[in-house]
């Protein structure tokens, strides 16, 4: 199922339901702006809360904000660790976040190559964007 409302609405009202997500995805910026009710601790906690055991959350923000740092700064508090995506050139930055500790860099590559042939009907080509999964801390 896809939701499109209010994130902040939605995921309290999901917390309270006691329901689970094995995806979330937040991709609420326009330009330059994120909510700033988004980008809270207590809200990436909330959201957190939300994932399946396998789950997984990803956040379409962007690489250029003044808040950048605040913002990694805030996912890292809930999560031990996480993936930057980063397209050069573009300002967009992708974070995927998951309770349990990531795979290796190695088996996301393997995994992700595995979707080759299905994205390759989309003409994404997968191996380009390989480079831009990052797991340092910035």
């Amino acid at each position: 199922r896809v939701y499109v409302q209010d994130a902040r609405v939605f995921i309290k009202r999901a917390g309270l339901r006691g329901v689970t997500y094995d995806l979330v995805i937040l991709d609420a910026f326009t330009g330059d702006y994120i909510p700033e009710h988004l980008m809270t601790a207590e809200f990436i906690e909330e959201t957190a809360r939300l994932l399946s055991p396998n789950g997984v959350l990803v956040a379409n923000t962007f690489s250029t904000s003044a808040l950048y740092d605040h913002e990694s700064v805030t996912y890292n508090k809930v999560f031990p660790e996480f993936i930057n995506f980063k397209m050069p050139n573009t300002g967009n930055r992708v974070i995927i976040a998951t309770i349990k500790p990531l795979p290796s860099h190695r088996t996301m590559q393997e995994r992700a190559m595995k979707l080759t042939d299905i994205l390759t009907t989309y003409s994404i080509d997968i191996r380009s964007f390989l480079p831009y999964l990052k797991r340092t801390k910035d």
